[in-house]
């Protein structure tokens, strides 16, 4: 312990150390990168938004703590204290993790975005002029040339006596006809004349790509660079992503050997469970500091990823991203739940000797068993149009959300109405199929000895004044 943490008393928190920066910056200054390095990285990974900035430019290295972070650590990071605010991050950030930027929010599914790539050069450009330069030198020459032709036409001047096609020319050879508002399409140009003085070949590269390459094989040329980026970061293509939803047999889950190291990737705060008062919270606390338990953060990162992918949420959306750590925080607990039967000492080596994504494939599956029970519920409403009014609360609201695509809990709440959320324990799983079980015997019992006809609930409806016939368990 350095001597001025001692005079401090002890390791400050990071909400001290913020506290304390709001009253005497310089001690705080001080205290804070006496701390290790890698010891400075873990608190602010431990923060977010405004509070995770504060930390990060409290110290007198902001750009070496910057990038040091993971890409995926400064995409969160940007987008949760908003682009606009965030003009000091990007200019000490590494170019891979501009580059990832680009990646997760200009394209969409297999396509680039140009309205979108316009904006992340415009706020590069806001940076300085150093920073567009750099984005320019270093992104795909592929990429380039599929946004820049969006943005500009390039024309070739036929008469040299005639006029000039355009008032926009960096060469007076190739003219540049603007797509985009005027204003935005000025800050282009001025970065691409900037190249032309610094690299002539780059410059003729990406202008002769816009005029003679064909558009649908340069995109596919960038698309191929675009996923094998990706797929380094743990972000697969959707089909791959897909396999995140696939059932595994309940009695056959694979064992999984971790491998024993000392942990390199402090748990998020943008990925931690701590807010849940649940099996898998309890147990991650207890198992995270393991040597074995090293490798956890990136596989809860390589979840997240894989299913924001599988469900085509977007990234640079706070609250898809919220919904998806509850969807993967949800299904983890479920698998957890049923393969320790919600022993907390047997969940420690569940988590030890399984692998993430089976754990979550174990709680999938046990949704999709509910929805099938759910489904047989169809041949005894389908005569009805697929009715679940039929039924009364709260059973109607349990087989709506499990005949959806995405099954859901679907509950009422007399203050905020219609609630929606994850099936996350087994208690839902036994309380929802107990539900169902009750339902579906009422429907047999009906449908077969009573010998109910569907009409029969509108003829009674009517004679007696517009009461309506419903079947409760």
């Amino acid at each position: 312990m350095t001597q001025q943490i001692e005079r401090f008393g002890h390791e400050p928190e990071p909400r001290e150390l913020i506290e304390l920066a709001e009253k005497d910056r310089g001690r705080a200054q001080e205290i804070f990168d006496a701390l290790p390095l890698e010891r400075r990285i873990e608190k602010i990974l431990s923060v977010r938004g405004s509070d995770r900035l504060k930390l990060i430019f409290l110290s007198e290295e902001p750009e070496k703590i910057v990038q040091k972070m993971a890409d995926e650590e400064f995409y969160f990071t940007l987008h949760d204290i908003g682009t606009s605010d965030a003009l000091e991050l990007l200019e000490v950030a590494r170019m891979e993790q501009i580059e990832f930027l680009f990646d997760l929010d200009t394209w969409k599914r297999d396509r680039i975005d140009p309205p979108a790539a316009l904006e992340y050069f415009l706020l590069m450009d806001a940076c300085g002029p150093e920073q567009i330069a750099r984005v320019i030198d270093n992104l795909d020459t592929e990429y380039l040339i599929t946004v820049f032709r969006a943005f500009f036409e390039v024309v070739v001047q036929e008469d040299p006596e005639g006029e000039a096609p355009s008032s926009f020319t960096i060469d007076g050879q190739f003219y540049l006809r603007p797509r985009i508002e005027e204003e935005k399409f000025l800050r282009i140009f001025v970065a691409l004349r900037d190249l032309f003085g610094r690299n002539q070949r780059r410059f003729y590269e990406i202008i002769l790509g816009i005029l003679h390459t064909i558009p649908a094989e340069v995109e596919e040329e960038a698309l191929r660079w675009h996923e094998g980026r990706l797929e380094d970061h743990a972000i697969p293509s959707w089909s791959r992503a897909r396999e995140i939803y696939s059932t595994i047999p309940l009695g056959k889950v694979p064992t999984y050997e971790r491998s024993v190291r000392e942990p390199t990737l402090a748990l998020s705060a943008y990925i931690d469970f701590s807010g849940h008062d649940s099996l898998l919270s309890r147990t991650l606390r207890r198992v995270i500091g393991e040597p074995w338990a090293a490798d956890l953060p990136l596989e809860i990162v390589s979840l997240l990823n894989k299913e924001m992918v599988a469900r085509r949420r977007p990234f640079r959306n706070p609250e898809a991203r919220r919904r998806s750590i509850e969807v993967v925080h949800d299904y983890l607990n479920l698998g957890l739940e049923k393969l320790s039967g919600g022993r907390e000492e047997t969940a420690m080596e569940v988590i030890r000797t399984t692998h993430l994504l089976h754990l979550f494939q174990v709680g999938y599956t046990l949704v999709c068993q509910l929805k099938q029970r759910a489904e047989v519920l169809r041949k005894y409403l389908d005569p009805l149009g697929g009715r679940w009014d039929f039924l009364d609360p709260p059973y109607d609201r349990r087989v709506q959300g499990l005949w959806r695509i995405w099954p859901v809990y679907l509950d009422w709440d007399e203050k905020w109405g219609e609630v929606e959320r994850n099936f996350r324990s087994m208690r839902d799983i036994e309380q929802v199929g107990a539900e169902i079980d009750r339902v579906q015997s009422l429907l047999e019992c009906t449908w077969r000895f009573l010998s109910f006809d569907p009409s029969l609930r509108l003829r009674l409806k009517h004679r007696t004044g517009g009461q309506d016939l419903r079947l409760s368990a």
